[in-house]
């Protein structure tokens, strides 16, 4: 079966930043039963060869297979049926170290099924990034991320934030002005941070 492999790897050996590749845990819940997917797409490719794929030096996780972390596709989303149950009208893939989310459009009205959405950490509606998942993954690895994140570049952070870990500013972004840098933070759980915005987004709707 073709699938994107060879493609992913392209733009893996073109980064110009660290690129960490999570194994997969175990080899069930395969794309084609998952989400009704084939090896032909590129979120297919990357749930059944991989747990996880972390880029951008670490900034940008995107979520694959069955991995140690419970960081899946199928976990995140809590997929059911073939579909996502956890975020309205989006299936989630991937997320960053400041607590924002990457979604693939469902049937939300802001953009056409299949565009990549994004839940900034500052705020509570998704945005269109105007791009599908394919060129989302390869922007994620060569593209100009450090620009998408220039809102926080006063924001100091350590590096190395582990995979499944996200920051959780004190105040929280949305409560004071982010060009001050002026935030405490500590590393929680990226699920319990999913979760807690899954709760929220539930409730605004």
């Amino acid at each position: 079966m073709d699938n994107a492999l060879n493609l992913i790897q392209s733009w893996i050996n073109s980064s110009s930043w660290k690129v960490r590749i999570i194994p997969r845990s175990d080899h069930n819940d395969k794309c084609e039963s998952l989400l009704g997917l084939t090896e032909h797409s590129t979120l297919g490719t990357i749930i059944n060869h991989v747990g996880g794929i972390s880029t951008a030096n670490g900034v940008i996780r995107h979520f694959g297979g069955s991995n140690q972390f419970n960081l899946s596709i199928k976990s995140v989303n809590q997929i059911l049926n073939q579909c996502p149950n956890a975020f309205p009208g989006v299936l989630v893939v991937a997320d960053d170290i400041y607590g924002g989310l990457f979604g693939i459009n469902n049937s939300l009205p802001i953009a056409k099924p299949g565009t990549m959405l994004y839940l900034p950490p500052d705020s509570y509606t998704w945005e269109s990034l105007d791009i599908g998942h394919s060129a989302f993954v390869h922007w994620s690895m060569t593209g100009d991320v450090p620009l998408f994140y220039k809102k926080y570049r006063s924001i100091p952070v350590e590096s190395n934030i582990p995979f499944q870990k996200v920051l959780d500013f004190s105040p929280p972004l949305w409560a004071a002005d982010v060009a001050a840098g002026k935030f405490k933070y500590s590393m929680v759980e990226s699920s319990q941070m999913h979760k807690t915005r899954s709760q929220l987004l539930e409730q605004l709707s």
